[in-house]
């Protein structure tokens, strides 16, 4: 009985799993058709070949160059009809972040170049039916103060995000992008950039909506937690409080004040409340949801980019 029991078991999740599977193709073809299907998968092979140059080859200049062939070949692929709703799963270097509207995605990655410093590139693509797509240039080390720098794609603040959350300020949608920036070999920095279109449906990047952490009297544009590079710290959207919690970060000694390098989770947690507009910071709450997104600890360096 008890084998029986087992078998019927396995039996009912392997059923599970296949109508999962006839589901999600299902989807897919409903947006592409074979002939596009069978072209953009071929495109990936090609994509994974070259990736694995990009990430592997013990040789920087291999690795730069086959990044710079890697955009042009992506944007190919992203030509393919139907390609806003493939999801590329052989590239899982690639971080796909979809806004909750569905109105656009992020694509990003990031690359390693000498000294274990990275470098973000990534594109934002539109859910539209002629490709309409945004390169984002990773100018974050041009930035004197990034937490008050408000740019274009041009000037993005380079990070991969892992979330999307969304709002309404005097009627007009702000997306809120969780993510890290793999800052320097020595710290990372979990973030929260904001992103809106303006009238000609171009994007922008950070908005004054945040009380700041290390300066709480002042509003930034941007919502960046530095902290040690070997120190596990989450940053998430937490739906039971409707809130982004936090973990809060005190320096390892009363030396290290304002040396966010060794700053480390102390235990406990805060978490940004919108109100009146505003992320405004609420200190030592109960979190119920966590979600951990742990990244390499490299920086990042202008090496990589080429304009045009």
């Amino acid at each position: 009985m008890a084998g029986f029991s087992l078998y019927f078991s396995m039996m009912k999740h392997l059923i599970t799993t296949f109508c999962l599977l006839i589901s999600a193709h299902f989807c897919l073809a409903q947006h592409l058709a074979p002939a596009d299907s069978t072209a953009i998968q071929e495109q990936e092979q090609l994509l994974k070949k070259i990736g694995k140059v990009m990430f592997f080859s013990e040789i920087f200049e291999e690795r730069r160059d086959a990044n710079y062939t890697f955009i042009q070949q992506f944007k190919k692929a992203l030509k393919v009809p139907g390609s806003y709703h493939y999801n590329f799963p052989e590239l899982n270097f690639l971080k796909i972040t979809s806004s909750p509207d569905n109105q656009f995605r992020i694509i990003s990655w990031q690359i390693e170049l000498p000294g274990k410093i990275l470098r973000h590139f990534g594109t934002i693509q539109m859910n539209e039916n002629e490709l309409t797509i945004y390169p984002l240039i990773d100018r974050s080390e041009d930035m004197d103060s990034p937490d008050k720098f408000v740019g274009d794609n041009t000037k993005w603040y380079g990070a991969l995000y892992y979330d999307i959350i969304e709002r309404s300020v005097n009627g007009n949608k702000k997306y809120f992008l969780l993510g890290i920036d793999t800052n320097h070999p020595l710290s990372n920095k979990k973030l929260i950039d904001v992103l809106q279109f303006n009238s000609e449906n171009k994007p922008i990047f950070g908005a004054p909506l945040f009380q700041s952490w290390k300066r709480p009297t002042e509003t930034v544009t941007r919502f960046l937690l530095e902290y040690k590079g070997d120190a596990s710290v989450s940053l998430s959207y937490d739906q039971q409080r409707n809130s982004i919690v936090y973990d809060h970060l005190v320096p390892l000694t009363e030396a290290d004040e304002g040396i966010y390098l060794n700053y480390i989770p102390d235990g406990t947690f805060n978490e940004l409340v919108w109100s009146n507009n505003q992320f405004r910071i609420r200190e030592d709450v109960i979190a119920t949801t966590l979600e951990e997104e742990t990244e390499s600890t490299e920086q990042k360096s202008d090496e990589l980019y080429q304009p045009n």
